[in-house]
């Protein structure tokens, strides 16, 4: 009797290995919850994100609408610069305005900056000087209304000092230099003086 051909398949055993399993899935994370303080850290980044797309677009119809409502939250932290200030046409000159008193002869008696020298500190910035920022770079719609309000002040102060009764008038002058352009790197060019207020302080 012929004996059995053998088999190339290996006999199983009894102790092999597993198989190995396909990978599973990751379990996903748990869900987000929305708490109060992510709600609020969300809805100040959007209000703080409105704000400086209303800054951006200061002049247009959109950007002013947006800063009717974001205005006192910029004047508040001390943000509410327009971008021209910056960039593409970022100013080239200064100007400073000056009062020039005089007597009842309109001869002038004496003259100073209408910078008066006072401390106006911002809540935020220490370091920032409110009232001459809004002496130096009054914006265009407040510009008549702020400048009778400034000479105003003057002339209380005049009428409060009898070292100053010979004074009967201010005048409100806005002096300023520019910038030469690149054929005059360097220099400055003076500008005119510009009568852009008057006061009586005594008839």
């Amino acid at each position: 009797m012929a004996a059995p051909e053998p088999t190339s398949e290996p006999t199983p055993r009894s102790d092999a290995e597993p198989s190995p399993q396909p990978p599973q899935p990751p379990e996903p994370p748990p869900p987000v919850r929305l708490t109060w303080g992510r709600a609020a850290l969300l809805a100040f980044a959007v209000f703080h994100g409105l704000t400086a797309i209303g800054s951006t677009l200061s002049g247009s119809a959109v950007g002013d609408a947006i800063r009717t409502v974001t205005r006192p939250y910029e004047r508040a932290v001390g943000v509410y610069q327009d971008w021209p200030m910056f960039a593409p046409n970022a100013p080239t000159g200064t100007f400073w305005l000056e009062v020039v008193a005089r007597d009842d002869a309109f001869e002038e008696v004496d003259r100073w900056p209408l910078y008066s020298g006072e401390v106006v500190r911002s809540e935020v910035l220490w370091g920032y000087d409110r009232l001459h920022k809004l002496e130096r770079t009054l914006g265009k719609s407040n510009r008549k209304p702020g400048r009778e309000a400034l000479l105003e002040r003057e002339c209380q102060r005049v009428r409060a000092d009898p070292a100053r009764a010979h004074i009967k008038l201010l005048d409100l002058e806005e002096r300023g230099r520019k910038r030469g352009g690149p054929a005059q790197p360097g220099t400055w060019t003076d500008k005119e003086p510009e009568l852009v207020g008057r006061e009586r302080c005594r008839l």
